[in-house]
């Protein structure tokens, strides 16, 4: 795919691209050498041979090299759920993903997990990034069901508990058995299986009915309440 995408190119781009490609894995020497917080700009701008500002032209800043496949796959998803056929449900699109971003970008996203808890900047980053996966998920969930995105939190709880439990489970994994090399298993099996036994949009629906009168009928004791206190008080 790559390399196809690569014959495309005009000279000026492939360079761009090498360039890039360089200080990504110049980047991944250095944190895995010296820490994150230790490496500075200047040290990848110097191994790759450019200068700190034409650094610039490339990333927005430290994080975002951090997470430079991560966010490539990211682009890539984005578009893959754009393209999908209304037939084809999100979930699957989402776990034969989640295989390809394993052979991909796992290796790198684990260590940053290392060493992202006692680095606020990554941290957030990298919740960003969760958080559009989630929004992703969550959109196409409801154009699947063909409910309308806006307010339906069925949509939202599902891309949640989707999304939330392949991130505990990956920082799980990371914390237990280091980088993604060690993990010996398939990271997605456990996010499955809860993803398996999430209800039905029908059997959540009968639930939320049920939580609305309960909370509509409480709402109406008290407002029923207010006058007489407030005739309490006038006394």
């Amino acid at each position: 795919m790559k390399k196809a995408q690569e014959t495309g190119m005009s000279l000026r781009e492939r360079k761009k691209a090498a360039t890039r490609a360089a200080l990504i894995a110049a980047a991944r020497e250095l944190f895995a050498e010296k820490g994150y917080e230790n490496t500075t700009l200047s040290e990848i701008c110097e191994a790759v041979q450019i200068h700190v500002t034409t650094f610039f032209s490339y990333f927005e800043s430290k994080e975002e090299l951090a997470f430079a496949r991560t966010l490539e796959m990211l682009a890539m998803f984005k578009s893959e759920m754009a393209e999908r056929l209304p037939a084809t449900d999100p979930a699957t699109l989402f776990w034969n993903f989640m295989h390809e971003f394993s052979l991909q970008s796992r290796s790198e996203e684990s260590a940053i997990m290392q060493t992202m808890e006692s680095v606020p900047a990554l941290r957030n980053r990298y919740n960003n990034i969760v958080q559009q996966y989630e929004d992703e998920m969550a959109l196409a969930f409801s154009n699947f069901d063909g409910v309308e995105p806006v307010g339906d939190l069925y949509a939202k709880l599902k891309a949640a508990a989707l999304l939330r439990s392949v991130v505990v489970t990956a920082r799980w994994l990371v914390a237990a058995f280091g980088s993604r090399e060690g993990w010996g298993a398939d990271p997605e099996v456990l996010p499955k299986l809860i993803y398996d036994n999430f209800p039905t949009r029908s059997e959540f629906q009968r639930k939320f009915d049920l939580f609305r009168r309960q909370a509509g009928a409480k709402r109406a004791v008290q407002q029923a309440k207010m006058p007489r206190r407030a005739a309490k008080r006038r006394r």
